[in-house]
């Protein structure tokens, strides 16, 4: 792998699962046996330049059980993923920019970011704090409104579980905004790509990369 990829112009790393799933830093139980994180790809990409993408779409969703802050707070069908089969419940709800900036923060940042299924949601409900009593040592903010988590340390896996359980049931404070540039304030990150539809004509790159993709 290393040498076809040394071979290779460009290479495009996919990760297989969502950050929050993450087996170090997703909120167990409720976590995968992977590291869903950007560390893999770096490590097979030896010197060569890279660009750490962040794909998020506009709104957020969960197959299954697990924290889902803003489950329920849009309604919005789903016609390729289904309840049936062991992944559980399909569950939908208002893009969330504390679990955004969470999964950021604990891939150690990104240059850029991809929005997609904006051909079903360019304008709608987002959430960026949660209505709630600061928790010590799990989260940060201030006046009733807790704006970021607390990762803790890689090892300490039980802290992420308290985290989960927190976050179950919280209450979301929810306002209208657009969406890429939700996802730009509530990352600080810019928006490279925007997704509008599933073939390659419905990407467009966005300024000041042009039409092509950045080198």
């Amino acid at each position: 792998m290393r040498a076809r990829i040394a071979r290779s112009e460009r290479v495009v790393f996919e990760g297989a699962q969502g950050v929050l799933l993450d087996e170090t830093w997703g909120f167990h139980p409720h976590t995968t046996w992977s590291d869903c994180t950007f560390a893999g790809a770096l490590a097979l990409s030896g010197d060569r330049p890279v660009h750490r993408l962040g794909v998020t779409r506009t709104y957020a969703h969960r197959h299954g059980p697990g924290p889902f802050p803003t489950e329920g707070t849009l309604a919005l069908g789903e016609p390729h993923n289904r309840d049936d089969g062991w992944q559980g419940r399909f569950r939908v709800g208002a893009l969330d920019g504390v679990l955004l900036r969470y999964a950021v923060a604990v891939c150690g940042g990104v240059d850029g970011l991809v929005v997609t299924h904006l051909d079903r949601l360019e304008r709608g409900p987002v959430c960026d704090g949660y209505l709630a009593d600061v928790p010590v040592g799990l989260a940060t903010g201030a006046g009733g409104r807790v704006r970021e988590l607390v990762a803790g340390p890689p090892e300490d896996l039980g802290h992420r579980e308290r985290l989960g359980r927190w976050l179950t049931g919280v209450r979301v404070a929810l306002r209208e905004a657009d969406l890429v540039s939700f996802v730009e304030g509530a990352t600080e990150a810019p928006v490279w790509l925007e997704s509008r539809g599933p073939t390659a004509s419905a990407k467009s790159w966005r300024p000041p990369f042009g039409v092509r993709a950045p080198r």
